[in-house]
């Protein structure tokens, strides 16, 4: 069998679906996804491959089943700026919070240094976890990784692929916007390429149940930025609302410029001990100052998400530094870690 480049709707799913029920061969599969590196896919298109990748889902996390709202916070990844784990120390300090249930969706590194499933394994944090299993880990602790592969075992016969090919490829938008989360999701969602925000927008207008914030950092990050000028293209979308704008972070988190280089990483295993580092507050360096006040950033947009649904003002968000910090000052985020190893409740 043969990987064509689809012309319609239907063939995008057909040759989606046969890619992860393994029908083709790595080297297919590298043509492929070379070609629309080249030759980025239509909306119409983008959302066919996107039903496919849903429908090999083996299960699905209703939001609907716990007691506060369920977050997400991820991004594209292949952005090239090798930054420390922001996403998902942004999850955890959100956990911390007890504000709401983060349900953490993500991956082992394609395109980065260290994805946020590596990091988590690297600190003793199951991820290979059954359904059952991340309900569990959600309503005690506040927090679960949602590991792509255990949600889509098709994702093993892309990986070697995906490894061939240098930066971002289509399956750095399909898994990401794929999140296997049911009902009320809400989620911030990082966006490497700017024209991608507009893409992106027109799949998630049409969910009344959604509420997100879509961002793309001036200085090319996929997340909330706090480099630079400290600024972050958004768009953010409720219940079939949508608004776009620009966050300033210098203004609305009082913080001060910020080089790239303090939030970026030149190893997995500096990311993984930073990773540990930045929960911690009793270590203290100027480095981990900078990745705190970034995480901080994303931090707050996100619980805005999660608590203030039919708010269109993101410019609220600042209201929630106080509780993160002071969860990071008491040593919650480091006691949540600990848990989530352990498995006990806190």
């Amino acid at each position: 069998m043969s990987c064509e480049i689809p012309q319609t709707p239907a063939q995008a799913f057909k040759v989606m679906e046969s890619m992860l029920e393994g029908k083709y061969t790595t080297i297919e599969i590298v043509s492929f996804l070379r070609f629309f590196q080249e030759n980025p896919a239509s909306p119409q298109l983008l959302f066919s491959f996107l039903e496919a990748v849903k429908a090999s889902a083996v299960f699905t996390i209703d939001s609907n089943s716990f007691d506060k709202p369920v977050l997400d916070i991820a991004g594209t990844g292949g952005d090239g700026k090798n930054t420390v784990n922001i996403s998902t120390l942004a999850g955890l300090f959100c956990a911390a919070t007890g504000l709401v249930k983060v349900v953490k969706y993500g991956n082992r590194a394609a395109s980065g240094i260290c994805g946020s499933m590596d990091v988590l394994e690297a600190h003793g944090i199951p991820i290979e976890l059954s359904q059952e299993e991340m309900h569990e880990n959600v309503r005690e602790h506040n927090f679960s990784p949602l590991f792509a592969r255990s949600v889509y075992p098709g994702a093993k016969f892309v990986a070697e692929a995906r490894s061939q090919i240098n930066g971002p490829t289509l399956f750095n938008l399909l898994f990401p916007l794929a999140r296997p989360i049911t009902g009320q999701p809400k989620f911030v969602f990082g966006v490497a390429n700017k024209n991608l925000l507009n893409i992106i927008s027109e799949i998630y207008i049409q969910d009344k149940k959604t509420r997100c914030l879509l961002v793309h950092g001036i200085d090319e990050t996929d997340e909330v930025s706090v480099t630079g000028a400290g600024k972050t293209n958004y768009t953010l979308i409720d219940s079939g609302q949508m608004i776009s704008g620009v966050i300033d972070c210098q203004e609305l988190f009082d913080i001060t410029p910020i080089g790239l280089s303090d939030l970026q990483v030149s190893s997995k295993q500096e990311a993984i001990s930073l990773f540990k580092e930045v929960c911690d507050p009793q270590s203290q360096s100027p480095k981990l100052s900078a990745i705190r006040q970034a995480v901080f950033a994303n931090a707050a947009v996100s619980l805005h998400v999660a608590l203030d649904s039919g708010n269109m003002n993101v410019l609220n968000s600042n209201k929630y530094l106080p509780v993160l910090h002071e969860k990071l000052n008491s040593g919650k985020i480091t006691k949540l870690l600990k848990s989530l190893q352990k498995k006990e409740i806190l």
